[in-house]
């Protein structure tokens, strides 16, 4: 027992010798060594020890307990010093009592006698200990410890030599007889032998523990040194000393205290005497020979034969760790061992004569002696030898005496597994012994293990066969009858094992082996009575399993654990018990069929146990069971089989065919077994911490689900005495359980409980009567609900209840919530109950925390169960929500204190906020709703529900409830409440859209102000007048005082470089040098903005902290410091980003009002700070992103990507946003200084001079520049009304640049907003209202002529009024698209003729402009074919290459060849025009489908080709004719499959995957209408016949290559390079090259089957590969699809071009030949027609059954990408009149987009030329049901107002879109009549205004709607084509 004072102690020191700062002189440390008496000896002495002399105990001042423990603790911290200062001075302190442990005498003290086991020994252990660790941790001091520890050793030697005689001459008189009382002499040289034996003992005992001190020399000596010392003398004389003072009668006190000693160290174990320091001595030994062969740290861990046995931490030799082994030190440690060994034989008689306790010091010994020459013969077998350590363990083996001492037998058995290792000829002999060991000695428990792993150890160095039949051996031994002798139960290693046979049965022999020879005697198994028996087979059991797990092979495991079941119910159940926990343990290391087959073995002795009521088998089971759930972790193979198969077993019990007639018998037997099987699962459930989100998956959380149904249908309730009985193991499940609801259940339309087999169990009119009772006496108060129910729900609310309940016991109420999500449960008698149910539950968690008996329900664990709750109040389903409040309510009301915790109170503040950031998105981001918000402070997550209504609605209940909360809370702890409300202002990011809005804080802001209803006083003040009274400055006062010590201390040193240029030492802060400070600063600002001049990384943070610092010096300066305030302006315009600006702003403020002084120079440097962004087109003046017209840019045959759009929104905002941020400072600062300082307003008209001539270049600005220009034009004109300092031509000058400024913007075409940003709009037309304000307010500037060059303005004023009034009404119908007109619409006309003459100096049109100008309505103007020659070569190739249709009909009318030329020339540096040019002139050249008609400009095309084609260089002929050639055999195919056309779709496949088979892949080819990628593969069973009356269609799938980096072009000319080289005739290397290039994938076979290659192509990073299938069609013109695809194409990238959410696929069509062409699929979609196939009776139907009711978040994604595409289709079928809209022409994607396919009817023509489908496009009952089902749905509005934005956003492109119609107007389409294009551009509506172009498309959409002809057509195709579900 350690006493208070010696812990206390124990822990100053090792504090302080752990803490380096502090010098050692200051320490604890020293002070303790000063509590210790300065050991200096009265004698001269050298060499630290004194000179040889008699020592008197008299003369020795005995050691005080204070000392002692003092000396204690100095010792024990000694290892953990770690300055070397230290080291030597506690050294210095130690040494003296280590020389005098020997002689070391102790004050009389009861404390003492609590010192273990003596304080002499203690005393030498631990200051031999603490100076070894020193010596070893401090290498300056080794020599001295070392030193001493010889001095120490010679002391005792000289000690010894003077008390031999006397003590041996004693035993020569007395021979250990008794003395008399008179022999004080005696006894006084006995007490001083005994003090050198302990202290002996307890320096040996230190020294094995660190012997690494010494190195193998100084271990060798110190053997010997100490071998010597412990001679045969020497032994005697401490044995003849022990032996005096125990039988004196001397009433010394030293004497009794000796014999005090001597019987405390009996009771031990370890009696004092000669044995004892034998033991000592020899674990030396070990320790010195296992320094041979071991690392230290190896041996620190482990013991030195179990590194022998695993091979880990040995040294290896001749490396640096190997040691320096000296075999002179082995033969030294072999004969020391051996005398030692000879000794324990020579005293065997005595040794068996004395106490148990000196037999086993004598077994120590030898077991210590038998690993030393262990090691020895490992290192040395001549000085050791095998043979000699063989006998001992043999001989040690036979003796049962010894080997019952555990050590001792752990020694034997590992060493002879070891020496087996040393000489591998033992292992047969060892593999009989050992097995004869395991089962006749008796041994159990741990020896029966290291048995077994020896045996299995030695097994392993023979056969598999050795292993087999050593398991069947044993095998045979759990066998009935095994009283007589077992024969040949040893181990053959010649036979085979497939020859072991059963016993025979006859006289009891198993006849192990049959037809070989027996290679050693049997294995005899003799018992007397059963408790003997059941030894044995517990050891054979153990054995089997130890050998298996020891073998670590899944096959030697399976048989073992199939040997062991085998043996179940053969003997008896003792054995049955022993069997099956052991098999339990081999199966974790089996293979997944043996795991599974003993789970199911376990299953049936379970219902056998438990119908016999066998216990101690059902115990057996429970433990293995227990077993399994403890050791399987989650990522083992195995835990999903257990996880499943306990979960399947609990479910099945009970399950019969007609289970309302089951008896209450069968009922009972079935809760018998499922009882077995609760504690089980409890544990696996618990050790693996099986919570709520490891059950996502739907089937196991219905696992679980049903297992409790069953658990409670079988009478588990809290109420039962069977659920009482395992109340702690469903306790432990229910807490580890998912709700019996799971997430899920609130996408679910019906409810399945009435579907669940479980719960109509037992089901019969009696039970369902009892349950309903007790369902009633559960939930009082709702007996006429329950009555109503059927048994199914009466038992789903019974396990709901037992669930919940045993849950909120342990402290959850919150889980109850999730059953509201069940669809029966929102409504009627379950919600009800399910109420009350809750209440229930949530009462059980507050009266526990309200009683204060368990801990665990404190106020701080209320405040987590209610931020649970509060995110459940924001759930998206209304009835969860009115849940939570129900249990929020009741746990503030009775545990307010809960709501006082900073947990729970930010929960509910974030919530706020989170909120109301969700309703904002509606004006920011409306058609893209976020489902998803979080709080990372809070560490919550919300999902809501896309209709905003609802969540306006959520968010003003949530803050009605939170006042309500709160207001009641801070009238119970105002201080606390607002303490937190402090500190949750403290902390905060504004990184928000909408700057410093934040509900949360605005709350929270609101709360700090209130009068709390406890303050009598401020709550009796009457109202004084309008005048509200709160507390804000009280509340503000300690928010600024909380601020001000918060960040009182300097900000942390991040170790950044630039950081060291600033002083950052806390004790000096507090008096700062303000000179250094500043020069600090200085350079630390310098280095900040030369590295972001540098472009350098640099964090924001880190660049804040510099600012901070720098502002505040310029804050306390006096001086000028124009330095740090030019940088303090400088570095945030370097960064130039909205953080910087920001930051700077505030620093720029903070400074000039603490400062005054430094305003002008802050101001000004801010104002040239601007004008420099000018310089650099930064921001405002940047043109890095413009708003380009989307026909200047590539159009995309791919689905339209709002991810781009958000990218691109995002790109133009953190671009604009730090000129906004410096403007709104700038105009502020303006009106708050502009009467003080004439300079200041000078500045500000300069800025303002600056900023508008830059309006020069603003030609082509960005939708999202309009607010921030028209900002900076309403500052300009605030300026100009209030400078007082300017002369009226200034003023006029200044007037006129604002007006152009403004002007200039609309010098542009007009421009919608960007993106979906509501608020942006509507603060665009508010400013441009008071923009209109402001010029009419400064009209008297400029109203007359000022000179002859200044004229009047009033025009140029009046024009910007009416184009800003336009504009607004413009912009109001984007906003409210559904809205009431503006009251004065305007709308500007485009007049005015162009000067051709002055067309070539223009800049270039668009592509598609440019090609119209070659149409003969422009006769061939040269100079306007010389500008659309200009413009079409002025844009890349990958623009133009979209217009190759348009580009190919011009030379119909190019008389003057300038289209050819461009052709040509275009072909020569892009083969993938080339082609397509080609492919689109072939399809062209002839009118009919079978080329029969030839069109009157195939003589043109012709000779365009054949000029074209010869031109082409040696590579792009090559590269032509592959591709040529490839596509026609593909195409090819629909032609071979005509004859088919009436045979079965099998025999058309098989004829489709022949030809494909025929097809060769060539290299660089691709498909038309993927020019983009090449074909690298076909898959040869791809394809597909398509359904055609008189064609032969059909579908194949292709591998893609498509380059990463670089273009199509580039991959395609490297591929074709190396073509070429193959064609040559160059070797098979260029080949692979060539094939390198296309296939980065290893795909090479599908172009030249070679497979070397392989290695080298899937080293290529650079490409991407994808399965395309596409359709090819011969005798169908594809050219009408192309052009529709083309013009979807094109309002594509218009809806992009203004960031509209909308969608659109406009997949590839390339008509390819007359009548010829290849489609793409559309992925990942499905024909309406398709889903009428497979009886979904309608879409929504099919919606819901695809992605979850309307509440889910998946069904609402999914409605939202349905709306926008929808929104799209809608306007461009109406626009280009798509026709034949029947349910096979329509798909839906994956993703809930609706798409078109299938063109062939468009424009002017409709199916048969009847008109059925009078509707302006397809809106049938179904899509609106999708849409919301009514009109006034939010989708359905959604719906609209996307439809009339895409609309609008189209119709500034009309004539653009014309173009592309009007150039294909003589190709012969059948779509195309005279006045095709006239009506095309007649419904875009040009001359109606924007509204009423609004109300036009609002019209067609209700047309559409309401359209009859829509159904009519679709019963049409019902019955001409079969296509099914037609729309009603």
């Amino acid at each position: 027992m350690v006493s208070l004072r010696q812990r206390a102690l124990d822990k100053i020191a090792a504090l302080s010798a752990t803490n380096s700062e502090k010098p050692f002189e200051k320490s604890d440390l020293d002070r303790l060594c000063k509590a210790c008496p300065n050991h200096i000896r009265a004698r001269d002495g050298t060499n630290g020890y004194a000179s040889r002399q008699p020592a008197s105990l008299a003369g020795r001042v005995p050691m005080t307990i204070r000392e002692f423990e003092v000396l204690m603790a100095l010792c024990k911290a000694a290892p953990l010093i770690q300055v070397g200062q230290g080291a030597q001075r506690l050294t210095r302190q130690l040494i003296p009592y280590m020389m005098d442990s020997h002689i070391q005498n102790f004050s009389p003290s009861p404390f003492f006698r609590h010192v273990e086991p003596s304080p002499a020994e203690s005393l030498a252990f631990h200051v031999t200990a603490a100076l070894l660790a020193l010596g070893i941790n401090h290498i300056d001091i080794h020599e001295t410890v070392s030193d001493s520890i010889w001095a120490f050793l010679n002391a005792c030697s000289r000690t010894t030599d003077n008390i031999l005689p006397s003590t041996s001459s004693m035993h020569a008189n007395g021979n250990g007889a008794a003395l008399n009382e008179s022999d004080d002499g005696n006894v006084e040289d006995a007490i001083r032998t005994a003090t050198i034996a302990v202290a002996l003992l307890g320096f040996l005992n230190a020294a094995a523990a660190q012997a690494e001190f010494w190195r193998s020399g100084g271990r060798l000596a110190l053997v010997s040194r100490l071998r010597k010392m412990l001679s045969e003398p020497f032994l005697v004389a401490v044995e003849t000393a022990f032996s005096t003072i125990r039988n004196s009668h001397s009433s010394d006190r030293l004497t009794k205290e000796w014999k005090r000693n001597l019987r405390h160290y009996s009771e031990m174990g370890r009696p004092l005497g000669a044995m004892l320091l034998q033991q000592s001595f020899m674990q030396l030994l070990v320790a010195a020979t296992s320094l041979l062969v071991a690392e230290v740290p190896a041996l620190h861990r482990s013991h030195v034969l179990d590194l022998l046995t695993s091979g880990d931490g040995l040294l290896r030799p001749m490396t640096a760790g190997s040691g320096d082994i000296d075999f002179q030190s082995v033969e030294v440690y072999t004969n020391a061992v051996v005398d030692q060994m000879n000794y324990l034989d020579a005293s065997s008689d005595f040794i068996r004569l004395g106490s148990t306790a000196q037999q086993k010091l004598s077994l120590s010994v030898k077991a210590s002696a038998l690993v030393s020459y262990l090691i020895c013969s490992r290192l040395k077998g001549d000085a050791a030898d095998a043979d000699t350590l063989m006998g001992w363990l043999e001989d040690t083996l036979a003796d049962p005496g010894q080997m019952a001492d555990e050590s001792l037998a752990a020694v034997v058995l590992k060493s002879m597994a070891l020496v087996c290792k040393i000489s591998p000829v033992y292992a047969a002999n060892v593999g009989k012994l050992l097995p004869r060991y395991i089962v006749q000695s008796g041994a159990q428990g741990v020896s029966i293990d290291i048995a077994s792993s020896s045996l299995a150890s030695v097994l392993h160095m023979m056969s598999a066969d050795a292993i087999i039949t050593t398991l069947y051996t044993l095998g045979n031994v759990l066998s009935p009858n095994t009283e007589r002798s077992l024969a040949n139960g040893v181990v053959d290693t010649t036979g085979d094992v497939g020859q072991v046979m059963a016993s025979n049965g006859q006289d009891g022999t198993a006849q192990i082996y049959q037809g070989r020879q027996s290679t050693g005697s049997s294995i005899s198994l003799r018992t007397h009575d059963d408790e003997e028996a059941s030894i044995i087979y517990a050891n054979v059991v153990q054995a089997i399993c130890g050998i298996a797990g020891a073998c670590k092979d899944t096959k030697i495991s399976a048989l073992a654990q199939s040997m062991l079941l085998q043996k179940v119910g053969k003997i008896n159940n003792a054995v049955d018990a022993e069997i099956i926990p052991a098999a339990a343990v081999l199966a974790l290391s089996s293979g997944q069929p043996e795991f599974r087959s003993l789970l199911k073995t376990y299953t049936r002795i379970t219902h056998l146990a438990t119908v016999e009521n066998k216990t101690i088998v059902l115990d057996a089971i429970m433990i293995a069971r227990n077993y399994l759930s403890s050791h399987l972790c989650r990522d083992s193979p195995l835990y999903e089989i257990y996880w499943e198969h306990m979960m399947d077993d609990i479910i099945s019990k009970g399950d019969v065919h007609q289970t309302h007639h089951a008896k209450e018998s069968d009922i009972e037997l079935a809760a018998r077994e499922i009882s077995q099987l609760l504690q089980p699962v409890a544990v696996l459930m618990s050790v693996n911490n099986l919570a709520l989100d490891s059950l996502r998956d739907d089937d196991a959380h219905a696992l679980i689900r049903d297992a409790w149904f069953n658990i409670v249908i079988h009478g588990f309730t809290a109420a039962t005495d069977r659920g009482k009985k395992y109340i702690n193991e469903l306790r432990l499940i229910a807490v580890h359980s998912p709700p019996l609801v799971a997430e899920q259940r609130g996408e679910q339309v019906e409810s399945d409980i009435e579907l669940n087999t479980v719960l109509r169990r037992g089901m019969s009119s009696e039970r369902e009567n009892m349950q309903k009772k007790h369902l009633s006496e559960l939930v009082p108060g709702k007996a006429s609900e329950v009555r109503s129910l059927s048994y199914r729900k009466v038992m789903f609310l019974q396990a709901a209840y037992l669930v919940e309940s045993l849950r909120a016991d342990a402290g959850d109420c919150t889980k109850a919530i999730s059953y509201f999500l069940e669809p029966s449960a929102r409504r009627g008698d379950v919600s009800s109950i399910m109420e009350g149910i809750t209440t229930i539950v949530v009462d059980k968690c507050v009266t526990k925390t309200l009683s204060g008996a368990d801990v665990s329900f404190s106020a701080q664990f209320a405040a987590t169960q209610l931020v649970s709750l509060f995110c459940s109040c924001c759930h998206r389903i209304e009835r969860v929500q009115q849940a939570a409040y129900m249990c929020a309510d009741r746990i503030i009301r009775d545990v307010p204190s809960a709501l006082c915790h900073k947990s729970s109170l930010f929960a509910l503040l974030e919530l706020l906020s989170l909120m109301c950031l969700s309703c904002l998105e509606a004006e920011t981001n409306m058609y893209e709703p976020r489902s998803t918000f979080r709080s990372e402070r809070s560490n919550i997550t919300i999902e809501l529900s896309d209709d905003y209504a609802l969540r306006r609605l959520t968010l003003n209940t949530l803050y009605k409830k939170a006042k309500t909360w709160m207001t009641g809370v801070i009238s119970l702890a105002p201080a606390d409440v607002k303490g937190l409300l402090q500190t949750y202002l403290s902390e905060w990011d504004d990184n928000g859209t909408y700057g410093h809005i934040s509900f949360g804080r605005s709350f929270a802001m609101e709360l700090g102000f209130s009068i709390p209803a406890s303050n009598q006083r401020l709550s009796s003040l009457d109202r004084i007048g309008e005048c509200n009274i709160n507390m804000a400055s009280d509340f503000v006062a300690q928010y600024t005082a909380r601020q001000e010590y918060r960040y009182a201390e300097p900000l942390s040193d991040r170790g950044l470089e630039w950081l060291s240029f600033m002083g950052m030492d806390r004790r000096s802060s507090l008096l700062p040098n303000p000179d250094a400070e500043s020069a600090d600063a200085v350079s630390a600002l310098a280095h900040i903005e030369s590295r972001l001049l540098q472009k350098k990384p640099t964090p924001m943070a880190d660049v804040s902290d510099i600012l901070r610092r720098a502002a505040s010096v310029l804050c306390r300066s006096q001086d000028d410091q124009c330095s740090i305030a030019q940088f303090l302006v400088s570095i945030p315009f370097s960064m130039f980003t909205k953080q910087s600006i920001k930051l700077g702003v505030s620093l720029w403020l903070g400074v000039i009002n603490e400062n005054p002084r430094m305003e002008p120079r802050i101001l000004y440097t801010v104002l040239q700070q601007w004008e420099l962004t000018v310089q650099k087109r930064q921001g405002l003046f940047s043109t890095a992103v413009v708003d380009k017209d989307p026909f200047l840019v590539k159009m995309e045959f791919s689905p339209s990507d709002s991810t781009s759009m958000a990218k691109y929104q995002q790109r133009a905002h953190n671009m604009l946003a730090p000129h906004t941020r410096l403007l709104q400072f700038l105009r502020s600062h303006f009106n708050a200084t502009r009467l003080g300082s004439v300079d200041i307003q000078k500045a500000y008209l300069r800025m303002l001079d600056v900023t508008l001539d830059a309006a020069k270049i603003l030609t082509n600005t960005h939708p999202m520049a309009r607010e921030l220009w028209f900002q900076a034009v309403l500052f300009g004109l605030h300026v100009l009304r209030t400078s007082s300092t300017i002369s009226p031509v200034a003023q006029w000058r200044l007037k006129d640049k604002l007006l152009s400024a403004a002007l200039s913007w609309f010098a542009s075409p007009p421009k919608w907003s960007f993106g979906s940003n509501n608020l942006q709009l509507k603060t665009e037309i508010r400013l441009l209202a008071d923009v209109a304000v402001a010029v009419k307010a400064a009209s008297y500037i400029g109203l007359h002529q000022v000179s002859n060059s200044l004229k009047s303005l009033v025009a140029k004023e009046q024009l910007l009024l009416l184009l800003l009034e336009n504009e607004q009404a413009r912009l109001f119908v984007w906003v409210y698209p559904l809205g009431e007109p503006p009251k004065s619409p305007w709308n500007i006309a485009q007049t005015g003729k162009g000067m051709v003459d002055y067309m070539l100096y223009w800049a270039p049109v668009n592509p598609m402009t440019a090609v119209a100008y070659f149409l003969p309505v422009f006769e061939n103007h040269p100079f306007l074919i010389q500008y659309a020659m200009r413009a079409l070569e002025s844009h890349p190739v990958d623009i133009t290459f979209f217009y190759v249709p348009q580009i190919v009909q011009t030379l119909r009318y190019d008389a003057l060849g300038y289209a050819e030329r461009y052709i040509l020339e275009t072909a020569q540096f892009s083969q993938l025009f080339a082609h397509q040019i080609i492919w689109n002139m072939k399809a062209n050249a002839y009118k009919d489908d079978e080329a029969l008609i030839p069109d009157a400009i195939k003589p043109t095309l012709d000779h365009v080709m054949t000029q074209m084609t010869t031109s082409f260089s040696t590579v792009d002929r090559q590269f032509y004719e592959r591709e040529f050639t490839f596509f026609d055999e593909v195409t090819g195919i629909s032609g071979k499959l005509k004859p088919f056309i009436k045979k079965s779709k099998p025999e058309k496949k098989q004829k489709i995957e022949e030809e494909l088979r025929k097809i060769k892949v060539e290299v660089g080819v691709y498909l038309p209408s993927n020019p983009d990628g090449v074909v690298i593969g076909i898959d040869r069973k791809s394809g597909k016949p398509l359904q055609s009356h008189a064609k032969a269609p059909y579908m194949a799938t292709f591998r893609i290559q498509r380059s990463k980096t670089g273009s199509v072009e580039e991959l395609l000319e490297d591929v074709n390079e190396n073509a070429a080289i193959m064609a040559a005739g160059n070797s098979n290397g260029a080949l692979v090259k060539a094939s390198a290039k296309i296939n980065g994938n290893g795909a090479i076979e599908a172009v030249n089957g070679s497979a070397g290659a392989n290695d080298e192509l899937a080293g290529d990073h650079n490409t991407i590969e994808v399965w395309q299938s596409a359709i090819f069609k011969v005798g169908d013109d594809c050219r009408q699809d192309v052009l529709a695809l083309q013009m979807i194409s094109a309002f594509r990238g218009i809806f992009q071009s203004v960031g509209l959410d909308v969608y659109v696929f406009p997949y590839r069509v390339t008509a390819t030949a007359p009548g010829c062409g290849v489609i793409d699929v559309l992925p990942n979609s499905v024909s309406r027609d398709m889903l009428g196939r497979e009886a979904v009776n309608g879409l929504y139907e099919y919606f819901i059954s695809k992605y979850g009711n309307e509440n889910s978040l998946s069904f609402q994604a999914a409605r939202s990408n349905f709306v926008k595409s929808m929104a799209a289709y809608s306007v461009i079928s109406f626009l280009l009149q798509f026709k034949d809209r029947h349910n096979g022409n329509i798909m839906i994607d994956d993703a809930g987009h609706i798409l078109h396919i299938d063109f062939g009817f468009c424009f002017d023509i409709a199916p048969g030329g009847i008109k059925f489908e009078r509707a302006p496009f397809k809106l049938t009952a179904e899509m609106v049901a999708v849409m919301g089902g009514s009109t006034d749905h939010q989708s359905f509005r959604w719906f609209e107002e996307l439809c009339i934005k895409s609309f609008l956003a189209a119709r500034p492109f009309t004539e653009k879109l014309s173009q592309i119609v009007m150039l294909m107007m003589d190709s012969g389409l059948p779509c195309f009549k005279p006045e095709t294009v006239q009506h095309f551009r007649e419904r875009f509506v040009l001359e109606k205004t924007e509204r009423e172009a609004a109300d036009f498309m609002r019209d067609l959409i209700k047309k559409s709607y309401a359209s009859y002809s829509t159904g009519l057509y679709d019963q049409f195709q019902w019955m001409t084509n079969g296509i099914p579900y037609a729309s009603s």
